[in-house]
Order: structure tokens, then sequence, then C-alpha cells
């Protein structure tokens, strides 16, 4: 069980959240922060190269370099003396197994899955958010991170892609601490917060709402549709200090995770 000092999560950004940028947002007040994505095998590794050709940033990391980097970065962004999260891409049970060990032997605090990303070259190996399409193939890599990590999982998902309710409370009965979700509403700027509510009221497990939190306001917006914690992405780009401004604003008397 981890105790988050504050609502208020750096979201893992592509080539982004090194532990550089992870420390300088701890140091402001985040309650937790997230390395990565990081790619956990070759496959992931290829497809994060080609994003790059489209001039989107991603960490391109070889294998053999990956335990000693992700050390590493754990260890600068630890400067900030706030939890350690790593998010992790992968297309295999050997990948998860990686992930598994270079993230608890660097040190993280809680390591995240991503059923997120919605890049082609991510999409066309079935991982990212392709995996919310198969859920089987979702709820057994769960099962597998949880059986070799002792640090709590969390889960990324995108809304709007499949029934949020029925995935969710799958992903929780296969191992998943935490659920995190980008509550994406096509075509509007704004976070579909009926799904944060829906989300909320079928489940007891710890809940990180994401999309278009850029304020305190919008913050608030995201706790009181039933989040028990909310992550920050872009916003914090251009001023890294913003998450921990809004988590000390929207401070709870405990958050544990």
């Amino acid at each position: 069980m981890l105790k988050l000092q504050n609502p208020a999560i750096l979201s893992a950004m592509a080539g982004v959240t090194n532990g550089d940028f992870c420390a300088r947002v701890a140091k402001g007040g985040a309650g937790m922060i997230t390395l990565g994505g990081f790619n956990f095998d070759k496959a992931t590794l290829s497809a994060a190269k080609l994003i790059t050709t489209r001039e989107r940033p991603e960490f391109i990391i070889d294998l053999e370099e990956l335990p000693e980097y992700t050390e590493r970065q754990v260890s600068i962004a630890r400067e900030g003396k706030t939890l350690v999260n790593i998010n992790i891409r992968v297309t295999s049970r050997d990948g998860l197994l990686l992930a598994a060990k270079i993230s608890q032997d660097a040190g993280a605090d809680a390591i995240e899955l991503n059923a997120h990303c919605r890049q082609p070259e991510i999409m066309d190996l079935g991982t990212g958010q392709a995996l919310l399409k198969n859920s089987k193939k979702l709820c057994q890599w769960i099962t597998i991170l949880k059986n070799n990590v002792n640090i709590p999982l969390i889960v990324k998902i995108r809304a709007n892609i499949v029934d949020e309710v029925t995935l969710v409370k799958n992903m929780v009965t296969a191992g998943a601490d935490a659920i995190h979700v980008d509550a994406m509403k096509p075509g509007s700027p704004y976070a579909d917060l009926d799904v944060i509510k829906r989300i909320s009221n079928s489940i007891d497990t710890y809940l990180i709402g994401n999309n278009s939190v850029k304020d305190i306001n919008s913050a608030i917006q995201m706790l009181n549709a039933g989040a028990d914690a909310f992550s920050i992405a872009r916003a914090a780009i251009k001023n890294p200090e913003i998450v921990g401004k809004i988590g000390k604003a929207t401070m709870k008397p405990y958050n544990y995770l």
C-alpha cells in the first residue's frame, strides 16, 4: 500500500517524462510521478523508432541498456522525494517478466501497464489501446504482472473504446490494484466525467482520472466525479510546477493506493 501526499499524479508522456523532468515535477509537490512509457521488448522498441520518424518523441533505449537506464531514471526522479511509477509497453509474456524485474530492481514504487497508447505503430502490435478490444489477453497480462511484482499494479486505459465498466471489473478480478482512465470524449475538448462516475460506481478499486486536468477547477471536477486521484500530462510540459500546485490545493487527509 502506498500513501500519496496528495492526489496529483504526473502522467507518462513518451519521450518527455524521464528522470530529470519527473524530478522537477516531484519537487513542485506532486503526489506521484510516472516515468515512461518505456519499451520492454524488441517489437515495441522498433515501433517507437518508427514513431520518431513522424517527429514524435519516444524513449529509444536498447534492451541491454534498459536495466541500468531505468535504475538511473528512478534514482534521478527519486530526488523529488515522491512516489515513482513506471509505465511499460510490451507485446509478450517475456516482455512482461522483463518489465516486472527491471522496474522492481530499479526501486519503482508502482508499475503501470500501458493499454492506452493509440499510436498506430504500437496498436499494430496488438498492444497499447488495441488491448482494450482483447480483454482476455489484457487480463492474462495483468495476472502475469501481478504474480511477478510486489508493488502496486496500475493499468492505464482509454475511455469510449469499449464497455469500460465490464472491462474494469474483469481487470480488477485479474489483479489490477488501480485503474487509470483517460476519459477522452471524442469531439470534445473536455473529459468525459460520466465515464469516471460509471467506473467509480462499479468498483472499489483505486481510480485515477486523466484528460483535460489543467487547473484546480478541472481537478476538483475529476475528484467529484469519483476519482481517487487525477493525472496531469500536457499541462505540465510548459509548467512542471503546476502538478504540485494543483495537488496541494486538492490535498486530502490521506490518499492510499
